[in-house]
């Protein structure tokens, strides 16, 4: 029971992290030589990338 509560809340947790992860690292690596600048603000990267 406890090996199940566990899993089940590792998955939960790794589900609403991973999303804000992308967009941190969308921010993190614009403007670099492979990544040219295209976001203009925090609430245009979840644009941008739901749209992609």
């Amino acid at each position: 029971m406890t090996g199940t509560m566990g899993a089940s809340s590792g998955a939960f947790g790794a589900s609403v992290v991973y999303p804000l992860n992308v967009l941190r690292t969308r921010l993190q690596t614009q403007g670099t030589s492979m990544h040219p600048a295209k976001y203009t603000g925090i609430w245009d990267v979840p644009q941008k990338t739901v749209m992609r």
